[in-house]
């Protein structure tokens, strides 16, 4: 586990989720698009228009990386079996290499994926 708060490591997670954490496996198949995408963390926005979304196996997807493509910064949003809860990860303020940081589980309103900490959206 990692000493900052709020970061995550792959120690006691589920292998699915710890592997949707890194930046894309070959063997994932994925559909990769340009839509547009909103990452707000704590009030802040970070990513604001134009980026990749792409959509991963079992409704995982992620907002500003692709494995073409990378924006300073990222999320994924991976369902845990309720189409209307997930989790969130991100690459943190540090605009770090890997969606490490944990944004907690987001409720999803549209094409939002929300709580009182994070908003996550992609529009295709």
């Amino acid at each position: 586990m990692f000493s900052r708060r709020g970061r995550i490591g792959c120690v006691g997670m589920t292998a699915a989720v710890c592997f949707g954490l890194g930046l894309a496996g070959a063997a994932t198949p994925s559909l990769a698009d340009e839509g547009r995408c909103l990452i707000v963390v704590d009030g802040k926005i970070y990513l604001k228009g134009r980026c990749s979304i792409e959509i991963l196996s079992g409704g995982n997807f992620t907002v500003g990386v692709s494995e073409t493509s990378r924006s300073e910064y990222f999320a994924y949003v991976n369902p845990d079996g309720d189409r209307n809860k997930a989790q969130g990860y991100w690459n943190g303020r540090d605009a770090e290499s890997n969606a490490s940081w944990d944004l907690g589980t987001l409720k999803r309103n549209g094409a939002c994926w929300s709580n009182r900490r994070a908003r996550v959206c992609a529009w295709k």
